[in-house]
């Protein structure tokens, strides 16, 4: 999500309380006719009294959220001013922010930028933003808007000693267009995937990097490019805006491994298998009066295996529904609001095939969406109307008690990455805004918030 529209959307949002409504109820197992048990208990209290009362720590950062950086569990505000680790013990400031200096060339322009840093666990996370108004020969002026991140540098790009990695991206996009190899001291920076170090002919040189590539890259750095399709018989393009092919490098060396990758996904899986998606489109040629048309649909959907030894591709899952209207991708799982039946939760697992099915679901559609390690609490959140500043809810699940809870009312979460999502196995951090200019992170057991319930909401 962007700046702009984090802080639109918490400044939305009214300071009057309603209710929090908590009830338990029993999980549906997967592909289980998804009816909704009678008898729960019920709690009524303001959400944010709520919240306050049965979290184990919390943190008041002001009317800006925090964001996850490159590094797990590492957290910054959004001018990269402070940073934050967060853990079962809650979260904690990281003291000692560096500053360093680098010249970078972006877009044929030079940009002199600024990189906050600190140091956690042995690891360098930080960046920064950068914004220049460029004249355009006394005739107009474009601004160019960017933002970066400094991390360690991957094995497979043969770094010199002590050069870390620099990505940078448009604001705008939620990728890295550019990757340079610099040092902490400052005075240099040399480009690691310039458009000239790839002969491929059929890319057009646009590089794009994702936190989750970088953090997941080993033997080699996988990176994705957009790639203009030949032209069939008829002139028609495939959409390049929908498809990208996949690459790979190591040691300067670059190789293409798939074509007609989807929405910038790679998984890495423990069996050492890549997933990506690959939509399928139909071309459809009509005429307005005599002018003829070209339009492209998309039509359906697969999950590929990819093997990155000898480069074959399996089909695992195939859908007739468009992706991009129907999902929406958690890490590896692909998640929705049943079309068929109503209040039914649908997860996919990408990494091992499984789907699952939860009834009992209030929302209409999920906006943020985790699962804690071990697999035994799952956690969505959304909103039960249109309305949506009012009527958040959060539907919690202990697949091993086989219990649910339902917390509804306003002000729970904030659908940003970073500030709803589970910490270990049991440990949730979700936020509020209390209408005047604060919001706060909390971090909750999750079997406390069960134990509230069961209690009468004594925590």
């Amino acid at each position: 999500m962007k700046v702009a529209t984090i802080i639109m959307l918490v400044l939305a949002i009214v300071a009057s309380s309603v209710a929090l409504v908590f009830a338990i109820n029993s999980v549906q197992s997967p592909l289980a006719p998804t009816v909704r048990p009678t008898g729960s208990s019920t709690i009524q209290m303001s959400s944010r009294e709520r919240l306050s009362s049965i979290s184990d720590h919390h943190l008041e950062i002001g009317t800006v959220p925090l964001v996850s950086t490159i590094e797990d569990g590492i957290y910054r505000l959004n001018d990269y001013s402070e940073f934050y680790a967060a853990s079962d013990g809650g979260f904690a400031k990281i003291n000692n922010v560096r500053t360093t200096s680098v010249t970078v060339l972006v877009s044929g322009e030079v940009c002199d930028i600024d990189i906050r840093y600190v140091e956690s666990n042995g690891r360098i996370v930080g960046g920064g933003n950068y914004e220049r108004i460029i004249e355009q020969n006394g005739v107009y002026s474009t601004k160019l808007n960017l933002r970066y991140t400094l991390t360690e540098m991957p094995s497979a790009l043969m770094g010199q000693e002590n050069e870390k990695l620099l990505l940078v991206g448009y604001a705008a996009d939620e990728y890295y267009s550019e990757a340079f190899a610099i040092s902490l001291d400052g005075g240099y920076s040399r480009n690691l995937l310039a458009r000239s170090g790839r002969e491929d002919s059929g890319s057009d040189g646009h590089v794009i990097l994702t936190d989750e590539l970088v953090k997941n890259s080993g033997e080699y750095l996988y990176f994705f490019s957009s790639r203009l399709y030949d032209k069939d018989a008829e002139g028609a393009k495939f959409n390049p805006y929908k498809s990208v092919d996949l690459f790979r490098t190591r040691a300067g060396e670059t190789e293409l491994v798939a074509r007609q990758a989807h929405h910038r996904y790679l998984g890495f899986m423990e069996d050492g298998t890549l997933r990506l998606i690959r939509s399928e489109y139909a071309t459809l040629r009509y005429t307005v009066g005599s002018v003829p048309m070209v339009n492209f649909e998309e039509m359906g959907f697969s999950v590929i295996s990819l093997d990155p030894i000898e480069l074959t591709q399996v089909s695992v899952m195939r859908s007739d529904e468009p992706y991009s209207s129907s999902y929406r991708r958690f890490e590896n799982r692909l998640v929705r609001i049943s079309q068929d039946n109503y209040g039914v939760l649908e997860v996919y697992d990408m990494r091992n095939g499984s789907r699952s099915e939860y009834g009992g679901m209030k929302i209409r559609s999920v906006s943020v969406f985790d699962v804690s390690d071990g697999g035994r609490y799952i956690v969505a959140g959304g909103y039960t109307s249109s309305v949506s500043t009012v009527n958040q809810c959060i539907h919690l699940i202990d697949t091993s008690k086989k219990i649910t809870a339902d917390i509804s009312g306003k002000e729970l979460f904030l659908t940003l990455d970073g500030n709803f999502e589970f910490i270990g196995s049991g440990n949730l951090i979700n936020s509020s805004y209390d209408g005047n200019e604060k919001i706060t992170l909390y971090i909750t057991r999750v079997n406390k918030i069960f134990k509230a319930f069961t209690e009468g909401g004594e925590g």
